[in-house]
């Protein structure tokens, strides 16, 4: 069976709508961005694709240095809403997306003169597959390093239990989620503030049966959690505060990857949500942030401050690179682009706090890298989206170091020998 990770809800999609006007309380908003991630959320350009052929690109402006044309996927789509078709034209990286005719598209993006769409990587128009298949923001971000596994990771959801540094990391994060709940209702969030949530946290049912699983006391978590306590308490007290403060929240924060240093001085005025639940059928994509903040931002000694609506990700395990895992970075742009879509403000970028190493940094949302993810997204799609029939995977990984810590090793190395016949 399927998790409900990735699933189709086109009978569901009125219901999802009406929800989403009552939560967004936003009116419609044309686009302004060129990579099309600030849009209306409630215009769905859906088509169905009667036929897709490569061929070569007659536009001038594709003739390579070599003398040879650039080559182009044409996809000719139909428009069931006024029984029209239109055309579609993939080049450039889009040329890696699989389409074939009998999948339904959501092309975001404006149109040439001619009516047709050009989803290339100029980023006036992106291309999703079947849209209505919402993909995780994390099994995106795995499918970076290793499609099979964020494939394999979505089809046995919930087949193992938890380990011990992923019950405490849950706790962790309820436990940062609780103090930053509650800014305002304390004059300052101390070590006092942070222990106390702690306690109530460890005494959840959810806690106190899954410690009793591992065979863990509650004593022992709260030991284990209250040494994190000194670093969430000094994190609010660098950025929780209703302006920036030189001298407390700066932190590296590129703009663009020309954008010098990069660093800004930041300050979490509000925090708008928790846990929010996102569903962007938009972008195929759904997910969970863990704190939605407003965040101020100052680039710039005396530069202007600058508001905006963005994700906060909290990672509790180690951090092996200055610039944080590529997985990690990955999963805060998703969620830009899922709250851009949703609110119909720009999101130009998000926060990726690791708790454990005390390091937060801003990271930008650039168009390059939401194209490569929306790629990303439509490979893992179109293997989830062929399980009714005859069930296919990824390629192996193949790399000793990476696969020996993978926790679907077993299944992986199963489904290989009895279905891919191989002997590695």
């Amino acid at each position: 069976h399927f998790s409900d990770e990735s699933f189709s809800f086109s009978e569901f999609m009125s219901e999802s709508l009406l929800a989403q006007e009552s939560h967004d309380q936003a009116s419609d908003v044309t686009c302004v961005s060129h990579d099309q991630t600030t849009c209306n959320s409630r215009d769905f350009n859906r088509y169905l694709v009667l036929e897709s052929a490569m061929q070569e690109c007659m536009d001038e402006s594709a003739l390579l240095s070599t003398g040879r044309r650039k080559p182009e996927v044409k996809l000719r789509l139909f428009d069931a809403a006024n029984s029209s078709e239109r055309l579609c034209y993939l080049r450039d990286d889009w040329l890696q997306t699989d389409v074939k005719a009998g999948d339904t598209v959501q092309v975001n993006g404006v149109a040439t003169p001619d009516g047709c769409y050009v989803v290339d990587n100029e980023d006036h128009c992106s291309l999703v597959v079947n849209p209505d298949t919402l993909i995780s923001g994390t099994t995106v971000a795995t499918s970076i390093s290793c499609a099979r596994r964020a494939v394999l990771g979505e089809l046995l959801k919930g087949s193992s239990s938890g380990t011990e540094a992923m019950v405490i990391g849950r706790m962790l994060h309820e436990v940062f989620q609780g103090v930053l709940q509650r800014k305002g209702e304390v004059p300052s969030i101390t070590m006092a503030t942070v222990v106390e949530e702690i306690h109530k946290v460890v005494g959840t049912m959810e806690s106190l049966e899954q410690l009793y699983t591992l065979g863990m006391s509650e004593t022992a978590a709260v030991e284990t959690l209250s040494g994190h306590a000194p670093n969430i308490a000094e994190w609010c007290g660098r950025f929780l505060h209703p302006a920036p403060k030189p001298g407390r929240g700066e932190i590296e924060f590129k703009r663009s990857p020309s954008d010098g240093d990069g660093s800004a001085c930041v300050a979490v005025s509000e925090v708008l949500d928790i846990e929010e639940n996102i569903w962007c059928p938009r972008f195929g994509l759904k997910g969970k942030v863990d704190v939605t903040v407003s965040i101020k931002g100052q680039w710039g000694a005396g530069g202007p401050v600058e508001t905006f609506r963005a994700p906060l990700e909290l990672k509790t395990g180690k951090m092996f690179r200055k610039q944080g895992s590529v997985e990690h970075r990955a999963q805060v742009t998703l969620y830009t682009m899922m709250l851009a879509s949703r609110y119909g403000n720009a999101v130009p970028g998000g926060l990726l706090c690791y708790l454990k190493a005390g390091h937060t940094q801003g990271l930008p949302s650039l168009s390059h890298e939401k194209r490569g993810l929306l790629i990303a997204r439509n490979l893992v799609a179109g293997y989830l989206g062929n399980q009714l029939g005859h069930m296919t995977l990824p390629g192996m990984l193949r790399e000793k170091h990476t696969c020996k810590y993978c926790p679907y090793l077993k299944q992986c190395t199963l489904y290989h020998r009895a279905v891919e016949h191989g002997t590695e």
